[in-house]
């Protein structure tokens, strides 16, 4: 987590010194590139905290990816639980409900840090 924070850190100020650079602001290509650089530390973010998950709940990272994806998707997790077993690697019910509450938690926990 200090390594992600250190990361994290870096690129926000390296968003921060490109921002306020003269180059960037006369540049059309700046909100852009600010922007992949924003979604970069997110999607990292997020990695770090889908292997988190899977590591606490000593499952594989690919099973937490799905279950997200599922639910990112409209899936309910009883409908997830019975019949996208393949996907989540037959996972229940209630693991997916762990899974779920866990990555919410950890999610707004890094979201408030920043």
């Amino acid at each position: 987590i200090n390594q992600l924070n250190k990361e994290v850190a870096y690129l926000e100020k390296s968003i921060q010194i490109y921002i306020s650079s003269d180059i960037s602001s006369e540049s059309e290509d700046s909100e852009e590139i600010t922007n992949f650089l924003q979604y970069q530390i997110k999607e990292n973010m997020n990695q770090n905290i889908i292997n988190e998950v899977s590591n606490e709940l000593n499952i594989k990272s690919s099973q937490v990816e799905s279950v997200l994806k599922l639910l990112e998707d409209g899936n309910t997790i009883p409908f997830i639980a019975r019949y996208r077993k393949e996907a989540t690697g037959a996972l229940d019910e209630e693991q997916i409900r762990v899974i779920t509450n866990h990555y919410e938690y950890e999610y707004n926990i890094d979201n408030n840090l920043f």
